[in-house]
């Protein structure tokens, strides 16, 4: 969940499986928390017209870095 009439950033632990890219939160989200920054190595872009999102939906992410093996196209 989040509110309502803002984009969101949601910084994110990326893994790929069998071709696909699957996220989940990296931990707490507060500004403070460097763990989760740390810990992250992409952000899901939450627009500014949704307020929940239901697990296994997809959403759009920026790789802060390529930790695969792949190429990134």
């Amino acid at each position: 969940r989040k509110k309502a009439g803002r984009v969101e950033f949601l910084r994110v632990s990326v893994d790929l499986f069998e071709g696909e890219y699957f996220v989940r939160p990296a931990g707490n989200q507060q500004s403070g928390i460097l763990r989760t920054q740390v810990a992250a190595n992409g952000i899901a872009v939450l627009p500014a017209d949704r307020t929940e999102f239901e697990r296994g939906e997809k959403v759009d992410i920026h790789l802060l870095y390529n930790s695969f093996d792949t190429a990134i196209t």
